[in-house]
């Protein structure tokens, strides 16, 4: 399996999962691009849920953080240092993203238990279908996101 691994950020060898920076890769996706991953690693893509899968469910402990970057060249970090993801018979279930460090808030820990959902498989519990209305797939829960 070919992996980017960011060696830019302040602990250098995370794994990128997904890497979004000028929108030149379309995110409205059905579910089995996102269950195989898209896009390119020397520029926009999404790793893949099945990839991601099988890269965190081998028993060893795993952390994820979100690195973002705002237009104007701002850094924000969320970092959860317990974090548990699914497979495919659970529905890429977000099982654990806990012990939030960082700047940039956390908006992630409220969509664990949610399963992954896409424009064409809803898994969320709003009424309507959360990746419709935001043009992506995403674990999102009863109010789709919050702001």
């Amino acid at each position: 399996m070919n992996l980017l691994c960011d060696a830019h950020a302040n602990d250098v060898g995370w794994i990128v999962v997904q890497n979004r920076f000028n929108g030149s890769e379309s995110f409205y996706r059905k579910w089995s691009d996102y269950e195989a991953g898209f896009g390119s690693l020397d520029g926009e893509f999404w790793l893949g849920l099945e990839r991601i899968s099988q890269l965190v469910n081998n028993g060893r402990r795993w952390e994820i953080m979100f690195l973002l970057t705002n237009w104007g060249g701002l850094i924000q970090y969320s970092r959860f240092t317990k974090f548990q993801f699914g497979n495919a018979e659970d529905g890429y279930m977000l099982k654990q993203a806990t012990s939030y460090s960082g700047n940039a808030g956390d908006s992630i820990s409220r969509h664990a238990g949610m399963k992954f959902t896409t424009y064409d498989r809803d898994n969320d519990a709003a009424p309507y279908n959360c990746a419709k209305k935001h043009r992506g797939g995403w674990w999102y829960h009863q109010q789709c996101v919050t702001r």
